[in-house]
C-alpha cells in the first residue's frame, strides 16, 4: 500500500517504477522542494510578510525561498505585507524581484489592497515601483483611488 502511495504523482495517475526516480529528480531540480510551509500548509514567507519580520523574510529569500510564492487565494507575499502596511517589508520583496501587478484570486493587486487600508507609504512606494493606478478589480470595476475613497482614507485618496 505505501509502494502505491508513493508512485501516486499529480490527479492521481500512476507511474511506471522506473519513471518514479526520474519524476522524483526533476521536482527536485525545478525547486518544488524549496518552499518552506507551516503546519497548516502556507507558504512561511508569507507569514513573515504578515508580521513585517524582515530578518526572516531575508533568511528565507536568501535560502531560495521563491519571491512570488502563490497561498491557497493566490495571494503573494508582496501582497501579505502591502495590506499590512509594513513598508520596509514591501521595500524588501520588491527588491528581491517582487511582481508589483500580479493578482490575486479576488483579483486584487497588492496597490488595492493597500490602498483599501489607507497605508499611503506603502501605496507611495507600490506606485513608484511600477504599479498600474489605474488597475480595477473585476467585480465590481473599483480602482485604488475608489477603494481609499470607499474605505475614508483621505490621505490615500489625495496620493
Amino acid at each position: 500500500m505505501a509502494r502505491m502511495n508513493i508512485k501516486r504523482i499529480i490527479k492521481g495517475r500512476l507511474l511506471q517504477p522506473f519513471l518514479l526516480p526520474l519524476a522524483l529528480l526533476t521536482l527536485f531540480i525545478t525547486g518544488c522542494n524549496r518552499v518552506p510551509m507551516d503546519e497548516e500548509g502556507n507558504p512561511l514567507l508569507h507569514q513573515a510578510a504578515v508580521d513585517g519580520d524582515l530578518a526572516v523574510i531575508d533568511q528565507l529569500l536568501d535560502t531560495g525561498s521563491p519571491v512570488n510564492v502563490r497561498d491557497w487565494c493566490q495571494r503573494t507575499p508582496l501582497m501579505r505585507a502591502a495590506q499590512e502596511g509594513h513598508t520596509d517589508s514591501v521595500k524588501q520583496l520588491l527588491a528581491h524581484g517582487a511582481m508589483v501587478n500580479l493578482h490575486e484570486k479576488g483579483d486584487y493587486t497588492a496597490l488595492l489592497l493597500a490602498a483599501a487600508r489607507g497605508h499611503d507609504e506603502t501605496v507611495a512606494v507600490l506606485v513608484d515601483s511600477g504599479a498600474d493606478i489605474d488597475e480595477a478589480e473585476k467585480e465590481h470595476g473599483w480602482t485604488a483611488l475608489m477603494l481609499a475613497a470607499k474605505n475614508n482614507q483621505p490621505e490615500t485618496v489625495r496620493l
